[in-house]
């Protein structure tokens, strides 16, 4: 039986792996606004930019790799001429943008920022450098610093896209044309408290991050602990009984709850593993959530469904309200659910699970091998493709309910019978 319903689901995650335009610690602004000596080139003839990006192949100055079709597109409309000479003012701010890139997670030397210390760049050297750091800065704040065709397959979340030439040429009459730019970024709550984040663990990073618990029981085991659980705010600061107490048992549980543990208080292998990340791989792992954060659409549909697979919780909003959250069960880390939006169509109640080929093959196979009788135990039958049928049934693996949102990964959102799984911290 099918229902009708219509709503666009989202599902993103906030982990990442590595990504090399991001930071990954705070570093001291590579030169300042000053650097740019920007005198005016005499004219003469043929233009030197036109010559320079109208070559075949890939083009750099001073080591550094440009976006030639962009910079292309931006000095046509200018006669392939020197910009900056004649709009230092903006030249200065937008330089000041991209050296505060790590504000927003970036790394400023991926927009040419340790170029610019070079001395024996020449002037249209310098334009064309300014230009494809402009450029590439408001791309990567508008789309992401990694390319989309550079991500895994999974990774199918893109925001709408921007025209960053056009916006370069807007901030050159603009009076600011630092926040033009910047406006580029996500304006979201989530993105301002992952910046006010970065900010503070950056901060943890640099002095020195937190102490590190031994894995055996110590004498100083409590003491070390309430440090550890002090320095994210887990406990007031300075706060030292050196002693397993109650106010260090909720802050404990609290600090596992938060990082998907089971919250009994104990100090467990994953607990301690947990505890001992180091901050700076905090800093990483907040960088690169900014990151994500950048690929999402900028102009959500107000009524959605919104599934935060880092989280595994899924929430639903009318009209940007969220009105329901419920915890989800999410793909394990060799089966990880992928990032997509689709819109929900409809609701099949009873539905049978059509297994696809590949886990057909894949997992259940194998179970078949190993037991002649396992279809039949489980209420399923091989069809002619390949493929297995599960019938309906309360054994069927989608549960009593199965959300249909057609998309490429054939993934949808469904109930299970296993309703012990929904009262686990850890529901990955």
């Amino acid at each position: 039986m099918r229902s009708a319903f219509a709503i666009t689901a989202f599902l993103s995650a906030t982990l990442l792996p590595a990504a090399s335009a991001l930071a990954t610690e705070e570093k001291a602004p590579v030169g300042s606004p000053g650097v740019l000596p920007l005198t005016a080139p005499s004219v003469a003839g043929d233009s030197e930019i036109a010559a320079r990006l109208g070559g075949a192949g890939p083009l750099s100055i001073a080591g550094e790799p440009l976006h030639v079709a962009l910079l292309r597109r931006f000095y046509a409309a200018h006669d392939s001429q020197p910009v900056w000479t004649t709009h230092s003012a903006q030249a200065t701010a937008l330089w000041h943008a991209v050296l505060k890139a790590g504000d927003q997670g970036l790394d400023p030397d991926n927009f040419h920022a340790a170029a610019f210390a070079k001395p024996a760049l020449s002037v249209v050297d310098r334009d064309i450098l300014l230009s494809d750091a402009f450029l590439s800065y408001a791309h990567a704040l508008a789309h992401g610093a990694v390319p989309s065709d550079t991500r895994i397959d999974d990774e199918d979340l893109a925001p709408e896209p921007v025209d960053v030439v056009a916006v370069l040429d807007g901030a050159l009459a603009s009076a600011n044309p630092e926040g033009l730019v910047e406006g580029l970024a996500p304006n979201t709550p989530e993105y301002a408290a992952l910046r006010r984040a970065f900010e503070t663990y950056q901060g943890l990073a640099k002095a020195g991050g937190w102490p590190r618990l031994p894995d055996a029981q110590a004498v100083d085991r409590p003491r070390l602990l309430q440090q550890r659980l002090a320095s994210e705010g887990y406990l007031p600061a300075g706060y030292a009984s050196n002693a397993f107490d109650e106010q260090t048992l909720r802050a404990l549980k609290r600090f596992q709850e938060r990082h998907g543990l089971e919250p009994d208080g104990r100090l467990g292998n994953a607990t301690i593993a947990e505890l001992n990340v180091p901050a700076e791989t905090r800093v990483r792992q907040i960088a690169v959530n900014l990151e994500r954060l950048r690929w999402l659409p900028r102009r959500l549909p107000a009524d959605r469904l919104w599934v935060n697979t880092a989280s595994a919780h899924l929430q639903l909003l009318r009209a940007n309200a969220p009105v329901f959250t419920t915890r989800v069960v999410v793909g394990e880390v060799d089966k990880q659910t992928p990032e997509f939006r689709a819109n929900v169509v409809s609701v099949l109640y009873n539905p049978p699970w059509y297994i696809p080929y590949g886990i057909a093959q894949k997992e259940i196979m194998p179970l078949i091998d190993a037991d002649p009788d396992y279809l039949a135990r489980h209420h399923m039958t091989m069809r002619d493709n390949g493929s297995i049928l599960q019938e309906a049934g309360p054994y069927s693996a989608l549960g009593r309910l199965k959300f249909e949102m057609p998309n490429r990964f054939d993934v949808y959102l469904h109930d299970t019978p296993l309703r012990n799984l929904f009262a686990r911290e850890n529901r990955r």
